[in-house]
């Protein structure tokens, strides 16, 4: 967040310089103190092959693991892509996932 601030009070400086903008407001403002995430280290080649190998007999899990080792979007996304029927089709069909029922 700190780093977002920062990033903004210096383009508004230079906007402010090139009189783009009459005042820098966001100077004035304090970026709230975050919290400290848990830390996290990414999967080795092996766990990563070993989780592809649990998941693939199960058709939205196994879509769910490929789409995030080989794209590398956000998991929330990928649940997203996974979940919703009809969608991704050409995906679907290329890795044999059947589609899930509409609610």
């Amino acid at each position: 967040m700190a780093s977002t601030h920062n990033v903004l009070v210096r383009a508004i400086r230079h906007a402010e310089a090139d009189d783009h903008v009459g005042r820098n407001v966001a100077s004035l403002v304090k970026p709230p103190q975050g919290k400290t995430g848990r830390p996290s280290r990414p999967m080795t080649a092996v766990e990563a092959a070993a989780l592809l190998a649990a998941a693939q007999d199960h058709p939205r899990l196994g879509a769910y693991v490929l789409l995030s080792l080989t794209t590398r979007i956000r998991t929330d996304l990928t649940r997203t892509i996974v979940r919703v029927p009809g969608r991704y089709p050409q995906f679907a069909a290329e890795h044999d996932i059947e589609p899930e029922a509409a609610d």
